[in-house]
């Protein structure tokens, strides 16, 4: 039985090895097709999975920190996840695979591990140059590292590595070609030409269609929804029901001030019959009347809280909210929006101008709307107004929002659509077009 065992246990690391190493040759199939240094840093980040499964990974260079991490196409380099993996990798000196886990690194790294990685790392160096420091490969998951999952991933790296040595060779025989060739003072003289050509500045901005004065649906007082009778992007009309608030504290409150009333009109009697033969009464009378007052206007507000328990449409339109299991059973706040009443022939484009990416913009410019679900049939609007102060949206990232409308009597894209906006600026050369951004990081830096 025992020898039976063995031999399945063989059998079953045989075939592991031969997936392993099927997997790594159809990597390096890939790899040989990359273009770039950038191809294979994406490839490194998501493609490494056909290998081995994890959760998270990230490629750091060293001198120029976190060049792509799996799942992002653009690496924002002031986030915090990126700014802790740039301090958690220049902290490493490995040249071979090893495995990370808090314990291994600074307490400052330590108090943040669980906010950015799961708990098993597995740190691989990629040498590139025999003379400079290695980059190193990040590959982050909950489970532990196996033995034979190291050794595939440390024959990867190797691969990794001699295909970026490639690229890099590739560009230097280019650029020694064009030497022998006498060509870079004509491309120099073309680059230049080219780079005079006046041309429209423009900037990527998420949008989303919203209404336009939309008619925000509010808590009538302090409670708890008990139940909403419409659904999201529901047509409805006014003085339809929206929702219901829990009534059933109003209804006890209402009973308790009701009896209140009751003995408080029965003593202000008492005290009337008394006060015909008691001169000392009279005063009694009147205190006991304000009593009586008070409860009635008690009972009138807790019957008007009771009346606003249901809360109808003010207009007509669609309502605007999330899922309503979101909202059933959450208390609400005096004022608070619940959902907006929004014209479905009253559409605007709501655009988050990020502050990295800001450049002059004036009212009546144009922009090109592309929605996530149609990108190819771009809808035209004009910027009606951009915010001068820059606030956090819901991404915790500063941007300047602003507001463009749909040109008049074309059909407008449905309330909640979200897409990408083009917002174009003024003409500039082609050169400040492309070092726009560098010259801004550069005046940051320097201070001027």
């Amino acid at each position: 039985m025992s020898e039976d065992v063995t031999s399945q246990q063989q059998v079953t690391a045989l075939q592991r090895q031969v997936t392993g190493l099927s997997r790594l040759h159809q990597l390096q199939r890939q790899l040989r097709d990359a273009d770039s240094e950038a191809q294979i840093g994406f490839m490194m980040v998501n493609e490494t999975r056909q290998l081995v499964n994890y959760r998270q990974a990230v490629w750091w260079l060293p001198g120029k920190g976190v060049q792509h991490a799996s799942g992002l196409t653009d690496i924002e380099r002031n986030s915090p996840y990126v700014r802790w993996c740039n301090a958690l990798c220049s902290q490493l000196k490995i040249s071979e695979p090893q495995i990370l886990t808090a314990t291994d690194v600074s307490e400052e790294q330590a108090s943040q591990w669980q906010e950015f990685l799961p708990s098993n790392v597995l740190a691989i160096p990629v040498s590139i140059h025999p003379h400079q420091p290695s980059g190193i490969l990040l590959l982050a998951r909950d489970e532990v590292w196996q033995n034979h999952e190291l050794g595939l991933l440390g024959e990867l790296a190797d691969i990794y590595g001699f295909g970026l040595r490639a690229q890099r060779s590739n560009s230097g025989q280019k650029l020694h070609w064009l030497k022998q060739k006498r060509l870079l003072p004509i491309a120099a003289v073309i680059l230049i030409g080219l780079s005079l050509l006046p041309v429209r500045l423009t900037v990527l901005s998420p949008a989303e269609v919203v209404a336009r004065d939309a008619q925000p649906v509010r808590a009538p007082y302090e409670g708890v929804i008990d139940q909403l009778h419409v659904r999201p992007n529901q047509a409805v009309k006014a003085g339809d029901l929206l929702l219901s608030l829990d009534a059933s504290d109003l209804r006890n409150r209402l009973q308790i001030a009701q009896q209140a009333l009751q003995i408080a009109r029965t003593e202000y009697r008492q005290v009337a019959q008394q006060a015909v033969f008691d001169e000392r009464g009279k005063l009694e009378l009147a205190i006991r009347r304000g009593m009586e007052e008070k409860s009635i206007a008690e009972v009138r507000y807790l019957q008007s809280l009771l009346q606003r328990t249901e809360v109808r449409a003010s207009t007509n339109g669609i309502v605007v909210f999330t899922d309503a299991s979101d909202w059933i059973g959450r208390p609400v706040a005096l004022g608070e929006r619940i959902m907006t009443l929004a014209d479905p022939a009253k559409a605007e484009l709501r655009v988050e101008l990020p502050v990295r990416d800001a450049i002059p913009l004036q009212p009546g410019g144009d922009v090109s709307f592309f929605m996530n679900i149609a990108p190819d049939a771009p809808k035209s609007a004009t910027l009606e107004w951009l915010a001068f102060r820059a606030a956090e949206n819901d991404e915790q990232q500063l941007s300047y929002t602003g507001r463009a409308t749909f040109p008049n009597g074309e059909a407008l894209p449905r309330i909640g659509l979200r897409g990408t906006a083009k917002l174009y600026g003024e003409r500039a050369p082609v050169i400040y077009y492309l070092l726009r951004r560098p010259l801004a990081a550069l005046r940051q830096w320097v201070g001027f």
